[in-house]
């Protein structure tokens, strides 16, 4: 009966998208559950008496580890901006760069079918992740976030079959699209014709295209260059620089599309208060020292006061009569 049950549920999860919410709500308490069961491998006999020194040990080691992803991500692009000099691109000219706005994150679990290269996240849309963007190590790119739920995330490796990213070759600048093999830390580059100046131990970065992986950030390096004169297009293996194998803190990063949309909020509301205080800047009147003395009555000293009644000359005579 739960057999059926269960068959029952996975084809209604695969035709359609009504337990989308479900899976949402399931994934969320998930979590809890991972931890749990990772709280085991970290307890031993004498953890008790040295829990305190174990505790800030970890706290310092997590501390540590955040700072070399944080830098190690910056580090990442000095080799490509080296060779960007090196081909005359003025820097000044460039295009305004990608600021880096970063959170630090936890692989918790993995996907268990074999033939797709997931991981979930210890963070969500409550620490402002989106689908889209990008997972990095202290190494090169991992991957991209294709799944946000509200406390955890699900990251799509590399090297996942159904994944594909533009990229460049660093030393040449030729540029071309890497895919995954569905195999751990592999990759393909495709429709790379026979005439591109391609060599093996050539560093692949991103190149920026597609306005979703920032530029300049390692991919992979390639291993393997074959030219089949029977086939239109040249056979190049590479190798992931990130370690999908062993990474478990990643830093998470806005894509292009995201920061382009957050730079261009944030301009149009900078715009909007400084046409509002040109507005209240025009409104307001300025009145001025001499519009102040010309509000003023202007006396003169040969000005007398006029009397509260002028009588009629006759009227004034009747009265002398009857006197």
């Amino acid at each position: 009966m739960l057999t059926i049950v269960s068959l029952g549920l996975i084809f209604v999860d695969a035709k359609t998208e009504i337990l989308q919410p479900w899976r949402h709500v399931f994934s969320d308490g998930l979590i809890t559950v991972y931890q749990l069961t990772d709280v085991s491998s970290q307890l031993s006999p004498d953890a008790i008496p040295a829990w305190a020194a174990r505790t800030r040990l970890r706290r310092e080691i997590e501390t540590l580890r955040q700072d070399i992803l944080q830098q190690a991500s910056l580090v990442q692009r000095a080799e490509a901006l080296e060779a960007e000099n090196l081909r005359l691109r003025a820097l000044l000219n460039s295009s305004r760069r990608f600021t880096l706005s970063a959170t630090v994150g936890e692989i918790v679990a993995l996907d268990p079918d074999p033939f797709r290269h997931k991981a979930l996240l210890n963070k969500g849309a409550q620490h402002r992740i989106e689908q889209g963007d990008v997972v990095l190590d202290s190494k090169g790119v991992v991957g991209q976030i294709i799944e946000v739920n509200e406390q955890t995330s699900w990251l799509l490796m590399l090297s996942d079959s159904s994944h594909a990213m533009p990229v460049q070759v660093n030393r040449t600048g030729v540029r071309a699209i890497a895919v995954g093999r569905g195999v751990l830390d592999e990759l393909a580059l495709v429709y790379v014709p026979h005439s591109a100046d391609v060599r093996t131990g050539d560093l692949l970065v991103s190149s920026g295209l597609g306005e979703r992986f920032p530029t300049g950030y390692p991919v992979g390096r390639v291993h393997s260059v074959e030219h089949n004169s029977g086939k239109p297009f040249s056979e190049i293996q590479v190798v992931v620089e990130a370690d999908l194998d062993r990474v478990r803190h990643v830093l998470v990063i806005p894509s292009v599309e995201r920061s382009q949309r957050e730079q261009t909020k944030q301009f149009n509301k900078e715009n909007v208060q400084s046409k509002r205080s040109i507005s209240q800047t025009e409104c307001t009147p300025i009145q001025s020292e001499d519009d102040e003395d010309n509000s003023k009555p202007i006396e003169s000293e040969n000005t007398k006061p006029l009397p509260e009644k002028i009588k009629n000359p006759t009227q004034q005579s009747l009265e002398d009569k009857t006197v």
